[in-house]
This record gives C-alpha cells, sequence and structure tokens, in this order.
C-alpha cells in the first residue's frame, strides 16, 4: 500500500514537471516569435534606410543582426526543448541534448536574417535605374569585288595595291594636285597609289606608278562623284627612266552590277539597279541605273586614250539628280565634258607638264621631225 502511494506521488510529481515544462515551452515560444518579430521589422527598418553599398557597415552593428540570436536564442530554443520534453521526461534530458537543440536554433535563426537580408538588398537593388548601354560590334573591312572571286581577282586588279574608292580613307588635297577635277570647283581627294603588278622585274616600278583620286562636287540639278586611275606614260624618273613597255591601266571587259555596286560611297548605299548598257562600238565603256534614296541616277565607266595593251586613265562616275526627275543624256555628256582629266604627273617627274612628248599613244600617228 505505502509502495503504491509512493508510485502515484512519483506520477503526480512526474506530471506536474511535464505540465510545468509545457507551460513554460509555451510561453517561451510566444515570446521568442514576438522576439524575432521585432528584430527583423528592426532590420527591414534599417535596410530601407541604407543602400546596398553600405551592407559592410550593417554587419559591424551587433544590435541588429547577431544581436537577434543572442537576444532571442532562449525563446527559441525552446520549440525544440518542448519537442525533447514530450519524448522523454525532464530528467532524462541532457546537457548534450539542450546543446544540440539550442545549435539547431542558432542555425535556423541565422538562415532566416541571411535570406531576410538578401531579399531587403534584392529589392531595393531592383529599383536603381540602370544605365542603357548599347554595344555596337565593330563591321568588318568590305571585301571589294576583285577579292571576292578568285577567278576573276587579276582582271579586276592586276596591280599592287588597294584598288578601291575609299573616301574616308583618302586625304584632302586642293583640287589644283588631283589627277581628275571638276571645271566648277568641287572636294578633291587623293587616294592610294598603284604599282605593276607584272612578274617582268619591273614590280614596284617608280616609273610605273598609277594614281587614284576622286572629286565630288554639285552642280545645277547634279550631283556628282568621280574618280580616275591613271598613269604618265612620259614621266621620267632620276635612274629609273621611263616607264616599260608594260605599264598602262588595264581595261575589264567583264565590269558589271557587282562592280558598279562597289565603285564608290553613293553606289554602295544604291538600290533599284537596273538598264545595264554596254556600248556597242567600244565595250569597255558602259553604264547602269540606280536610285539613291529618292533621287535617280546613272553610274558610268568611260576609258582614257589607248596606250600600248591598255589605257593611259579609266574614270568612273555616279550622276544623280537632286530633284525627281531622271538623268538624261544631256546631263551625262555635261558632267563627262567637265570633268577634267591629267595626265601628267607631277610627283618626282623630270619633265615638265609643257614639255613636248617624243611619242604617243598606241595607233597615234609619229611626231614630224
Amino acid at each position: 500500500m505505502a509502495g503504491q502511494e509512493e508510485t502515484n506521488s512519483r506520477g503526480r510529481a512526474k506530471l506536474s514537471r511535464r505540465d510545468l515544462s509545457k507551460s513554460v515551452a509555451r510561453a517561451e515560444f510566444l515570446a521568442g516569435e514576438r522576439c524575432v518579430q521585432k528584430e527583423l521589422a528592426a532590420v527591414e527598418t534599417l535596410l530601407s534606410t541604407s543602400v546596398p553599398a553600405q551592407m559592410d557597415d550593417l554587419e559591424a552593428r551587433p544590435n541588429h543582426v547577431p544581436g537577434l540570436a543572442y537576444r532571442c536564442i532562449l525563446p527559441i530554443a525552446s520549440i525544440n526543448l518542448t519537442t525533447a520534453l514530450k519524448r522523454d521526461p525532464p530528467d532524462a534530458v541532457s546537457p548534450r541534448t539542450l546543446m544540440q537543440a539550442i545549435s539547431r536554433c542558432v542555425s535556423g535563426i541565422v538562415s532566416t536574417v541571411i535570406m531576410s537580408l538578401a531579399s531587403s538588398v534584392y529589392a531595393q537593388d531592383a529599383q536603381l535605374s540602370v544605365p542603357n548601354v548599347m554595344v555596337i560590334a565593330q563591321a568588318p573591312p568590305v571585301e571589294p569585288p576583285y577579292m571576292r572571286d578568285p577567278w576573276k581577282s587579276y582582271a579586276r586588279n592586276p596591280y599592287f595595291g588597294r584598288y578601291r574608292i575609299e573616301e574616308d580613307k583618302f586625304a584632302q588635297v586642293p583640287c589644283a594636285q588631283t589627277r581628275i577635277a571638276f571645271s566648277a570647283g568641287g572636294k578633291c581627294l587623293q587616294g592610294y597609289r598603284l604599282f605593276l603588278a607584272e612578274p617582268t622585274g619591273w614590280e614596284g616600278s617608280p616609273t610605273c606608278d598609277l594614281a587614284l583620286d576622286v572629286v565630288i562636287d554639285t552642280t545645277g540639278k547634279l550631283s556628282v562623284e568621280a574618280d580616275i586611275l591613271v598613269f604618265d606614260p612620259y614621266k621620267v624618273v632620276a635612274g629609273g627612266g621611263s616607264p616599260p613597255r608594260f605599264c598602262y591601266v588595264n581595261g575589264y571587259l567583264g565590269y558589271d552590277q557587282e562592280d558598279f555596286q562597289d565603285m564608290n560611297q553613293v553606289t554602295r548605299r544604291a538600290t533599284s539597279w537596273h538598264n545595264l548598257i554596254i556600248d556597242e562600238q567600244d565595250r569597255q565603256n558602259r553604264s547602269i541605273e540606280f536610285s539613291d534614296g529618292p533621287h535617280h541616277c546613272v553610274a558610268v565607266l568611260k576609258h582614257g586614250p589607248i596606250w600600248l595593251g591598255g589605257y593611259m586613265w579609266m574614270m568612273h562616275a555616279s550622276i544623280c539628280r537632286t530633284d525627281a526627275a531622271s538623268v538624261q543624256p544631256a546631263d551625262i555628256a555635261y558632267v563627262l565634258g567637265s570633268l577634267q582629266t591629267r595626265i601628267y604627273d607631277p610627283v618626282g617627274n623630270l619633265r615638265n607638264a609643257n614639255d613636248r612628248t617624243t611619242y604617243g599613244p598606241a595607233a597615234a600617228p609619229k611626231p614630224t621631225q
């Protein structure tokens, strides 16, 4: 009988301790929950007044982040303690179990704070204005027609040098210094120098260099850009003599729309190409029509005097109306008649421009003695 009362007494004591533990755990849980909410609210208030660049300062203030764990650790630890009390009697809870519960609690608090900080910083960063940045890739260098088809490369450019009109790379000079000009004036560009490319031992000969010059002008209702490739067959240089017999401007009977389209800056932006016409009596001369925006245009290829196996010069011109009218044959005749071509080369030439020549171009009668 005495033993049964002792057992009941122990049971009541055990139940009393368990009920007490549950009550304490519940109270501590509610207190811990309110503590965490309060501390997180303080952290959010701090973040609302701080920019992301000041987050390092936040880590140095223990009252806001690390302090949260220490002020709320005991209330939150009661969650794990309550779970342990349900499994074991209070006298079975060892110090090791208590430390494990506290450790898990600290990990949970730190994770909660980190996620809160990250979301707040992201929200603020999303509100920051980001400047518009435009990256423009540099366009690759344009490939001239004579470099596109290796079977036609020599016919299109049988010289040493870049045979292409590139206005942005040419030097602007007075029109008196270029080998082509317009009678009314205009803008003149001095381009590349090309040399003989025949495998004859005369490659790069100073007596066989060809000038590539440009003139741009507007006259009346016409906009004109013309270029010329020209050499001086009468040029005499010190130590080099006269040009070799292989020196001349080559013709190219395969010159077609593809070549016209790369002729100059006007034709490179042109559209509506049509009506390629080849001169029936001189098949080297030809023309083609195109449009430059709303303007009607014509591109022309015309050769100069015949010299040995080629010509003294080769000229290209783009002629556009500045109004809505079409280019007329009279417009083309006026432009070609107004362009001045200069065969004489003043660079390193021992012969004066007014000196009489001792021979003329092919098919021309020899001067009388």
